[in-house]
This record gives C-alpha cells, structure tokens and sequence, in this order.
C-alpha cells in the first residue's frame, strides 16, 4: 500500500473500516470497467460502481452527517479538487489538525 495515499485515506473512513482494504480499492478503481458519462441542463452524470465495502464506509458517514451518500461524494470530490490545485505548487502544504497535533500530508 502506498505511504502518501494511506496517509490523505487515515481518519477519512470509521474505523470499523480497515484502510487496507478502502485504499488499494481506491487505486484500481479507475482501472476498471467503461466511464458511462451523459450530460443534461448544465449538469453532468456519471455512474460509478463502487465496491460494497467502500460503499458502506460513505454510508455510514453520511448517516453521522445526517446527508446523503451523493453529497459526501461531491464533499471529497471537492476536497480532492483542492488537494490536486494545491499540488501544482511547490511550496503547498497541506495540513491536518487534530487536537493539538498537525501532520503534513505529502502532496502527489
């Protein structure tokens, strides 16, 4: 399992989730099957098969944030849209704070 990407995975998950089965999935994700993408009224839809244990992890965090699975999806779509803007840039860092703790997550 890669170091970088396990570390933007830890905390993302509940932890009756194991990253080590959440993350290599995470990889090959995009390897498999055809992108079904079609568009309409100035939105765009893709369907995406997920693995059932991945899938049950974004359940189960949109039932503590009391959302929907689709909106917890747009959230980390989001938050990897500014991950990969960040990137770009040589002298980005990004930080994460957790109580009085902050880890440097390595930026790929």
């Amino acid at each position: 399992m890669n170091r970088k990407v396990a570390g933007v995975a830890k905390g993302m998950f509940p932890k009756k989730t194991s990253e080590r089965s959440i993350v290599p999935t995470l990889l090959d994700m995009g390897r498999k099957g055809k992108d079904t993408v079609s568009s309409h009224g100035g939105v765009k839809r893709y369907n995406l098969v997920l693995p059932i244990d991945l899938f049950n992890a974004i359940q189960d965090i949109a039932n503590e944030q009391h959302t929907s699975v689709v909106d917890i999806l747009k959230r980390f779509i989001t938050l990897g849209l500014i991950a990969y803007d960040a990137q770009k840039d040589p002298n980005a860092k990004l930080i994460l704070k957790e109580g009085g703790r902050e880890q440097e997550i390595a930026l790929v």
